[in-house]
């Protein structure tokens, strides 16, 4: 899981550019500028499906009297703008210097994890650090990746390989705006939601397993409701979990092609199984939630990544990433729905055995 950035508002809005106040209320609690001056990076895949949309910010800024003090940066989306060599971090580098904003004004990044992500590692490259506010687009990214505490960019084939920590003012999340995103980034989001709640809220589990049918059917109103769960979740610091190492490692080998949410669905089940080898999980619980991924669409993915799944060893320097990264040894495993151990070292061996073991049964091998 993401770190939480908070303290920093966050707040869940129906218009966030309509007839309310919220991104106002953030801007002016936050500058001592008379008209408050912002910069907007937008994922241009987003801006081309919701109609009308540039006009309606245009709207509400000159409502509100917000300064934008350059044309917005716009961006395609995905993981690829982490992975370009800083081309699309330092576009938005020389839009903020050009527009000469600093410390007492904004960056808006509206858009996917990725774009969030690499608006943050830029904004916080600037002048000491420009405040930014995120406003995720994609359901992943309102209930996983807009919680970063920091900005990050992959760079010599290394996932966030540079990393710093960045000035979030707030996250404004608005749910329908998940509604232009492709079914396969729909059903691969829920396993964000599934993946807190094995961590935190059996409750949510249930919600979940209940509402499967209908998610998958691209129910607004049931996003609305899961997103709303998870967020009150996310506010709570939480562990990183080796499940989530080694979605990132399948991404990696991947060569990006496998998208997030799918590939975080196979690191919830990696969890399980490794705590299931532990005698942490019970059988039962391991296969209750590898149904409602199943059900929700988010297992969608294991066809498209069986290739991936004889390189183990690949997999597991997510291990070696997270020491690096953090100085530390120890990952959170679920020790059931709802909870959460942090054992002080990771049993290598363990968790070998447990990828050999999921990784054969999900390609249909012999065992």
């Amino acid at each position: 899981m993401q770190k939480s950035c908070c303290p920093c508002r966050v707040e869940i809005v129906e218009d966030l550019f309509g007839e309310n106040d919220v991104l106002n209320d953030v801007l002016r609690s936050l500058t001592s500028n008379e008209e408050p001056r912002v910069v907007i990076v937008a994922d241009a895949n987003f801006v081309h499906q919701t109609e009308g949309i540039g006009s309606k910010i245009g709207r509400y800024f000159n409502r509100h009297s917000i300064k934008l003090v350059s044309a917005p940066v716009m961006i395609s989306g995905g993981e690829k703008i982490k992975a370009d060599n800083l081309q699309s971090a330092n576009l938005m580098i020389k839009a903020f210097l050009e527009a000469q904003i600093g410390a007492d004004d904004f960056v808006i990044a509206i858009g996917g994890g990725a774009l969030l992500d690499v608006a943050s590692y830029a904004a916080s490259q600037v002048r000491g650090g420009i405040p930014i506010i995120k406003v995720p687009t994609t359901p992943a990214a309102m209930m996983d990746a807009a919680f970063a505490s920091d900005g990050r960019v992959d760079l010599l084939g290394v996932k966030d390989a540079l990393r710093i920590s960045s000035k979030t003012a707030a996250i404004l999340i608005q749910p329908d705006f998940s509604k232009t995103v492709l079914d396969g980034v729909w059903r691969g989001s829920a396993s964000a939601a599934i993946q807190i709640a094995v961590a935190k809220s059996a409750g949510l589990l249930e919600k979940l397993e209940a509402n499967a049918e209908a998610f998958k059917a691209r129910d607004l109103k049931v996003m609305e409701m899961i997103i709303r769960e998870v967020v009150a979740l996310r506010l709570s610091n939480g562990g990183t979990s080796l499940g989530e190492w080694a979605a990132l490692r399948l991404e990696a080998i991947s060569g990006y092609k496998l998208p997030r949410g799918y590939s975080l669905a196979i690191g919830v089940l990696v969890d399980l199984r490794i705590s299931e080898c532990r005698a942490l999980v019970s059988a039962e619980d391991r296969a209750r939630v590898e149904k409602v991924l199943n059900e929700m669409g988010s297992l969608d993915g294991l066809f498209h990544s069986r290739h991936l799944m004889n390189q183990i060893d690949a997999i597991l320097t997510g291990v070696d990433a997270w020491q690096l990264s953090n100085g530390k040894k120890s990952f959170v495993l679920p020790k059931a729905i709802g909870e959460e151990m942090a054992p002080d070292e990771l049993d290598r061996e363990v968790a070998l055995a447990a990828l050999k073991n999921f990784f054969a049964v999900e390609s249909g091998e012999k065992i």
